[in-house]
């Protein structure tokens, strides 16, 4: 369906577009190309869930940054997770773009199958009621469907008050039970589908196997009258062939005898009358008396379509034919092309045998197609007269290409003068058979459609599974009757199951018996009770500590104590925060460090990492201490890389608000950790420790000595690998270590153009004032010297 007519509240449209991420090269490309086809105020990006590499949004150019144009990254994993707080910010948000102007939403195409259920959860606010209305407005649909299940689920939690539909299954995974998973098909059902089941593979057997046998029986049956026909016309048209001959033989004998004109016109119309599919009599003779004698039939002889020079040329060109009959066999050939499209046989009759005493009969088909016709029962058979060829001579149909037929072919090489066979002819099956007459060089084909064939067939197996069908519906009505006496005191606690799933714990169900049903409905109840508590402790936790966190806490999966892990770890600080809180109101600190705080936790959320906590304006964040990560370096550099292009984008509005800039200092550094759950018995936090964090730190403190935004460790750069451009400072002391630490500056990625060239270009970029200390030192020295 299109979605490109859709609209927020405040009139601006949101856009919906495509986009394919086999080729990363192309992404940035593409997503600049999209959002400079119209005006659009804010740019929304949907992740893949399998798409891991997300450093590609380095590479958007800075022209794209200038248009005041965001780029918003909505994670696709968190749909998958059914984060319904996170598409409720995504939703608040979205709104409140649309007030700037038209919203561009961008969606991979290995992803579009969940448009359908994303798309609601962006229109849909605490005071719906319903989430029909929303779901036909996006989607022009009319009814729900089970793919509106999590719109439902969303909209009950914005609004309690609303009860989804019992007819959908919550989504939460924490509702299922590991220990007995019920089965999803009820008793009732099972019953139906075991009866029917049974019933449908006997009767469906019984029917093909009756089917099958009767059509074989009737395939031997249509086969045999096929021979039976085809032997029948050979007959027929071999006895019409040699009355013909006798008479014409006859004809030539009383010709020579009558010398007289009167009385050969006598004989001539005497022949004619008894002979009217005769056109023409022409009869060669080597006896240099009698010489040639032909003869045009009266009722033929005023038609303009055949003339005499049409029967010499014949007759002059067909030199093969009468050779052929000196051996003594009649020979009977199809001219009608030669005589513009006249229907015309010609009948070659040795009277001798190697003798040049011959008679050539030109008929009309209508002589054998009137036995042809008589001798076939039904239309639907098809008989075919063709030479020794294989080439047509007359037909009861329009078919032309007779010569293809398998049945032909098999007619020319066979052995013996009939046969059958079952073939296929322009996508359609046949039985035919074939006669041949030896004594005249030809063949009869009888020939009939399958289908048409097998009609009684066909017909009787309709009528039995309408049989079939009647016999399922009344055991159906039986079995569905006695089920119900066994399944109604289930489906009641099903039910309320289902209302649970829905989202309503406020259970109103009783145990109406003392059995193993009344125990499972006790059991039932004690289940919802804990599920209300255990929900509200998720949504509460889920505010305090990373959400990744809270869901590994709350299926135990968290153990007391720490655990030995390798991982990066991140540090950043806001330069000169002190000034910054002492020049302005806390009401309006505390909203540039939120809005701080949500630009960099995106940054940290897009490459797949867990902020640890946030220490007054700094943030700690690391990668691999939950779950292992083999590319923790290069997405920890990646985010940072993310922040340096956010924090642009936020001095821009802060600078308009007249807030002035913020800077920052970034510190990154590999290796291993004590990651767990660690503090006192009463508060317990998960965070990472040990001699790893604690340089972390302190590299990012170096940021200040170097005039740097982004350092990173020694063990960082040897992870990170050479995708990215970094450049090697001078070995400094610090705190805790005995030996001088390699720090490197980041630049950027190598694969963009755009990124700084040197140390002077970033400063540039990022506003840092920067005077290298060796200087102020070098300076400070020359000043001591003595004149």
């Amino acid at each position: 369906m299109s979605y490109t007519d859709l609209y927020f509240p405040s009139g601006a449209k949101l856009t919906i577009n495509f986009l394919n991420l086999e080729d990363n090269e192309k992404i940035v490309e593409s997503i600049i190309q999209l959002s400079d086809s119209q005006d659009y105020a804010d740019v929304f990006f949907l992740f893949p869930t399998k798409h891991t590499d997300r450093s590609f949004l380095l590479g958007l150019p800075a022209e794209f940054k200038e248009k005041k144009r965001k780029f918003f990254p909505v994670d696709c994993r968190r749909f998958d997770a059914h984060d319904f707080l996170y598409f409720k910010k995504l939703s608040v948000y979205m709104r409140r773009k649309s007030e700037e102007g038209h919203i561009l939403f961008i969606v991979p195409e290995q992803e579009s199958n969940k448009l359908d259920q994303i798309l609601p959860l962006l229109f849909l606010r605490p005071l719906h009621n319903s989430p029909e209305p929303i779901i036909f407005q996006t989607l022009g649909r009319r009814e729900l469907t089970k793919s509106d299940q999590l719109a439902c689920e969303y909209l009950h939690y914005l609004n309690p008050r609303y009860t989804v539909p019992t007819r959908f299954k919550k989504i939460n995974s924490e509702i299922r039970t590991t220990v007995n998973k019920p089965s999803k098909y009820s008793i009732r059902f099972k019953l139906l589908g075991i009866t029917t089941f049974i019933l449908t593979v006997s009767i469906s057997g019984m029917i093909w196997l009756a089917s099958l046998f009767f059509k074989e029986t009737t395939s031997v049956m249509i086969q045999e009258y096929n021979l039976n026909l085809s032997r029948l016309i050979g007959d027929v048209i071999e006895s019409d062939i040699k009355n013909l001959i006798y008479r014409a033989e006859l004809f030539s004998e009383v010709i020579k005898r009558n010398r007289s004109t009167i009385s050969q016109e006598e004989k001539v119309s005497e022949f004619f009358a008894e002979n009217p599919s005769v056109v023409y009599f022409f009869n060669r003779n080597n006896d240099l008396d009698s010489g040639e004698i032909g003869f045009f039939n009266p009722l033929h002889a005023q038609d303009n379509a055949i003339k005499l020079e049409n029967i010499k040329e014949i007759l002059s060109n067909n030199e093969k034919i009468v050779s052929k009959s000196q051996l003594g066999v009649p020979v009977i050939q199809n001219v009608t092309n030669l005589v513009d499209g006249f229907p015309l046989l010609v009948l070659v009759l040795p009277i001798e045998k190697n003798s040049k005493n011959t008679i050539f009969l030109f008929v009309t088909p209508g002589y054998f197609l009137k036995s042809l016709q008589s001798s076939r029962q039904g239309d639907f058979f098809q008989l075919y007269l063709v030479d020794s060829l294989g080439k047509l001579i007359l037909s009861t149909d329009e078919l032309v290409q007779v010569s293809e037929l398998p049945i032909v072919s098999k007619m020319l090489v066979s052995g013996i003068d009939n046969g059958s066979q079952r073939f296929k002819f322009q996508e359609k099956s046949y039985l035919g058979s074939f006669r041949i007459l030896s004594n005249f060089g030809l063949g009869v084909i009888s020939s009939v459609p399958e289908d048409r064939a097998f009609e009684a067939v066909y017909r009787i197996q309709r009528q039995n599974v309408l049989l079939l069908i009647m016999i399922l519906s009344i055991a159906f009505v039986f079995v569905y009757l006695f089920s119900k006496t066994l399944s109604i005191p289930i489906i009641r606690l099903v039910e309320a199951t289902r209302k649970i799933e829905s989202g309503d714990y406020e259970v109103q169900i009783e145990p109406s018996t003392k059995d193993e049903i009344g125990l499972l409905t006790n059991s039932f109840r004690s289940m919802a009770r804990g599920l209300l508590e255990r929900q509200k402790i998720k949504e509460e936790f889920g505010k305090f500590v990373n959400p990744e966190i809270a869901e590994r806490a709350l299926r135990g999966e968290l153990t007391l104590g720490g655990e030995n892990k390798d991982c990066t770890v991140f540090f950043s600080d806001i330069r000169s925060f002190t000034a910054l809180s002492e020049s302005k109101k806390p009401e309006e600190v505390v909203e540039i460090l939120n809005e701080y705080f949500t630009e960099m936790v995106d940054c940290v959320h897009i490459t797949g990492g867990v902020v640890d906590k946030f220490i007054g304006d700094a943030v700690m964040a690391h990668w691999g201490a939950i779950l292992p990560e083999v590319n923790a370096a290069r997405k920890a550099v990646d985010s940072a890389l993310l922040m340096r292009l956010a924090l642009i984008d936020l001095n821009k509005r802060l600078e308009e608000k007249g807030n002035g800039r913020i800077k920052i200092g970034c510190g990154i550094n590999s290796g291993p950790v004590i990651a767990g759950q660690i503090g006192s018995q009463k508060r317990l936090e998960f965070t990472v420790i040990g001699d790893t964090v604690n340089l972390a730190s302190r590299v990012e403190y170096l940021n200040k000595e170097f005039g740097t935004d982004i350092l990173i460790s020694e063990s960082t750069y040897q992870e990170l690998g050479e995708g990215y451009d970094c450049l090697p400072m001078k070995p400094i002391f610090v705190r805790g270590k005995e030996r001088p630490q390699q720090t490197y500056a980041v630049l950027g990625k190598k694969n963009d153009e755009n990124r700084p060239k040197d140390l002077i270009e970033l400063r540039k970029l990022v506003g840092i004032d920067f005077v290298d200390s060796s200087l102020k030192t070098e300076q400070n020295s020359n000043d001591e010297k003595p004149a």
